[in-house]
Parts: C-alpha cells; sequence; structure tokens
C-alpha cells in the first residue's frame, strides 16, 4: 500500500497558521461577545441573596413608584452597564437584570456605586432589590463575584397590588451574529412578557449593547472622523429618544389598572435604531457608505435609508435647538460645546484634506507610472523596427536562374534565347559576388 508522510505545516493536520489579520479578527469577536456577556460580578444568586437578606433584616419592601432614594426609571435609562442574567440555576428559571448605575460624585459616602437586580414572579410582578457595594470592587483583576452579605443601603422593591402592577408582552428587535467569518449579522426578536419597568431594563440593555459595540467598530474598521461623528450623532439620538419614552411611556403612576399599560412604541423605535446600527456595523467587511445618508446599510433598504435620513435631520435640529438654549442659560456651558463641535469639525477637515491630498499623490504615482509604460513600449517598438532584417527577393532571381539553366540544358539555337541568357547568367553572378 503507497503512503504518503506530511511535513511543514501540514504534519500535524492543523493546516497552516493563522495570519495576523486572521488572529485581529478573532481577538476583535471575542472582544464584542464579551460585551454581550455578563460581568463576574454578576452572580445568579445575588438577586435572590439580597431580598432574603432585606426580610432577615425585616426591610419593608417599598413599590417601585413609590421610591424615594432614587428614580428607578431615570436608574435604567441612565446606567452605565446592563446585563440580562440568563443562568440555568437562576431561581424558577426566570431571568432578571442586573443595572450597574451611573457613577456619582458621593457614591463612596454612601457605601459605594449601586446595583439595582430586577426580576419577577409568575404573576409578572416586580420582585427587585438594590444596594451598594464599594467601587473597588468592580475594578478587581481577576473579577470576583458580588456578595449579599457585604451589601450596604439595601432597598427591598416589591410590586403591590396586582391589578395596578402593569404587564405586557412585547418582541425586542435585536441581531444575531457578530460578523464571524464574514458571514452578515441578521435581525431577530426577542419576544418577553413581564413587568413594564423589566421591558425597559431590556430595551436600555439594548441600547447600551449597540453603543459599545458599534463604537468597537467604528475604532477598529478604520471609518473616517466624518463617519465616525455621523454615527455617535444617531447614538446620542438613540438615547434621548429612550430618555423620553422612559418619561412619557413607563410613568405608570395614574395608572388604576394594568391594562391600562399602552404599547411602548418609542421604546420599540429605539431598539430598531440600535438594531440597525449593530446590524450596519458588526458586518464584516463593511457595505458601501449610502451617498444620500451617509450610514453603511444595505443597497435595496430604501426605506431604512429614508428611516436615517429623518433621524439625521431630527437629531441635528434638537442638539441646535439644545445648544441655544443653553446660550441663554449656561453661557459657559455653551462656549465649551461650540468649542467641542468646532475641534470635531477641524478634524473632520483635517481628515478630508488628507485623504484629498493622498487621492492626489496617488493620481499622480499613476500618470507617472503611465507615462513610463508608454516610454516604454515606444522604445520597444523602436528597437523591433531596427532589429527587422531588409526583405531580399530571392524567389523571382531563383525562378530566373532556373529558367537560364534548362534554356542550356535544352540547347536551343535562337539567338534572342542566347542573349537572354547570357544578360541572365551575367546578372545573377553579380549579385553572387555582391
Amino acid at each position: 500500500m503507497f503512503t504518503t508522510k506530511l511535513d511543514g505545516a501540514f504534519k500535524s493536520g492543523s493546516g497552516l497558521p493563522e495570519s495576523k489579520a486572521e488572529k485581529r479578527v478573532k481577538l476583535e469577536i471575542a472582544e464584542l461577545k464579551a460585551m454581550d456577556t455578563p460581568p463576574k460580578w454578576t452572580s445568579s444568586a445575588l438577586l435572590e441573596g439580597l431580598r432574603a437578606k432585606a426580610k432577615a433584616d425585616k426591610i419593608e419592601p417599598t413599590p417601585p413608584a413609590k421610591l424615594q432614594q432614587f428614580s428607578l426609571r431615570d436608574a435604567i435609562v441612565k446606567a452605565a452597564q446592563i446585563f440580562r442574567i440568563d443562568h440555568d440555576d437562576a431561581p424558577d428559571g426566570k431571568a432578571w437584570w442586573a443595572v450597574l448605575c451611573k457613577e456619582e460624585k458621593d457614591d463612596a459616602a454612601k457605601g459605594g456605586r449601586r446595583v439595582i437586580c430586577l426580576g419577577q414572579d409568575k404573576a409578572c410582578c416586580v420582585r427587585a432589590a438594590a444596594a451598594r457595594w464599594p467601587a473597588a470592587d468592580f475594578k478587581k483583576n481577576p473579577p470576583a463575584p458580588l456578595y449579599a452579605a457585604d451589601a450596604t443601603d439595601l432597598i427591598l422593591i416589591d410590586d403591590g397590588d396586582v391589578d395596578v402592577s402593569p404587564s405586557i408582552a412585547l418582541g425586542h428587535p435585536t441581531v444575531v451574529g457578530y460578523g464571524e467569518e464574514n458571514q452578515a449579522p441578521g435581525p431577530a426578536s426577542r419576544d418577553m412578557h413581564g413587568a413594564a419597568i423589566l421591558h425597559l431594563a431590556e430595551g436600555a440593555r439594548l441600547c447600551l449593547l449597540a453603543k459599545s459595540q458599534v463604537n468597537a467598530r467604528l475604532q477598529r474598521g478604520g471609518c473616517s472622523a466624518e463617519e465616525k461623528a455621523l454615527v455617535k450623532l444617531l447614538l446620542r439620538e438613540v438615547n434621548h429618544r429612550l430618555l423620553l419614552c422612559a418619561e412619557e411611556e413607563f410613568d405608570v403612576s395614574s395608572l388604576k389598572k394594568s391594562e391600562e399599560m399602552k404599547e411602548p412604541i418609542g421604546l420599540n423605535r429605539c431598539e430598531s435604531a440600535a438594531a440597525g446600527l449593530r446590524k450596519m456595523y458588526l458586518k464584516r467587511p463593511f457595505d458601501e457608505r449610502c451617498t444620500t445618508c451617509g450610514t453603511r446599510h444595505h443597497v435595496v433598504e430604501s426605506g431604512t435609508c429614508k428611516f436615517w435620513v429623518r433621524w439625521i435631520a431630527e437629531a441635528k435640529e434638537r442638539e441646535e435647538e439644545e445648544v441655544k438654549a443653553k446660550e441663554v442659560t449656561d453661557p459657559e456651558a455653551a462656549a465649551a460645546a461650540k468649542e467641542r463641535r468646532k475641534a470635531e469639525e477641524a478634524k473632520v477637515w483635517e481628515e478630508e484634506a488628507k485623504a484629498a491630498l493622498k487621492a492626489v499623490e496617488e493620481a499622480e504615482r499613476a500618470a507617472e507610472g503611465a507615462v513610463k509604460v508608454a516610454e516604454t513600449l515606444k522604445a520597444a517598438e523602436a528597437a523591433a523596427k531596427l532589429e527587422e532584417p531588409a526583405l531580399i527577393p530571392f524567389m523571382p532571381k531563383l525562378r530566373e536562374r532556373e529558367a537560364a539553366i534548362s534554356l542550356v540544358s535544352s540547347g536551343s539555337d535562337d539567338p534572342d534565347s542566347a542573349a537572354a541568357l547570357a544578360a541572365s547568367l551575367a546578372h545573377h553572378s553579380v549579385v553572387e559576388v555582391e
């Protein structure tokens, strides 16, 4: 039996080693996945541990709408991080949300940064807790889980009457995939039935995820300063509209029955915009930029283009109005905002000027190369003409000589033929001598 032995890179059967570009792509995708993975400080038992401690300490529960320490809606939409905890050993198999609140100046004096754990029971009533841990606990290396025993400023948050605890069924637009192996991420929806505040937490989580992932791709993908500014404008608009819908659509204090809770259309639009940005910028390689709206939607998505055109126009108008209002109420802040915008515009202009200069240099190099190629071809043609041999009319002379020889061999007595034969032989003799 004939066998061969693989040597070199194929000896182990693993193939060629990864290139630097492939390693970089793997690291980038791992980074994107880590943004969607709950950190180590969130353990599946944290929510139940906090609630058990609160009951042991005889802390009275407070309905979400009657919290005096903070606004639950504001804490969610202004959070630094939000993660959905779907551990297999979670209580009753229910998912819950860990909300790391925005860092504030007086956190250290109050006992550390606040974390809110949001869950619900089988009747879709809110069952949550909030507590504080030292800020250093979130920066440990390696990360360590938070423990209920170390918590301070503990608050138990429970819904009151079931009839006034609004719960709805809602699909949350999202994206599946991170661009692995050049596969385009696809749109998806996560259907969920639960308390209204949990829907707000899920929407805020998706918007924060879009912000972190899209910013990473803008940086790693080599996008221009102008494109970065445009996409960041859209992300700010998503955040602004999320704040508005939290105030307008999730204010349940005036509801008498849960059936009065309306579908949060504004939240759904924010999630759709965030998912659209993720779908465009998680793709590898990027689609070409649209000349109409400036984003990277697919060429056939005309409706998407109109959506972004409208959002960009409304975002610019809103920010201009905010600047005008600040000029009246806070001139220093308005001046600082103007300076920031000028710096951003100068950066964009500088980058565009560099790109234009680079394009001119490339065009000049291409023109010089074309001239050199033309000169080379011209010189080659001239050299070919010099080397071409002169045409010698050989065949006619050969035929004349053959005719003369045939006359001699025939022994013709014609004087005219003899004269012609003599002339032909004399001519050929001269040619041969030459």
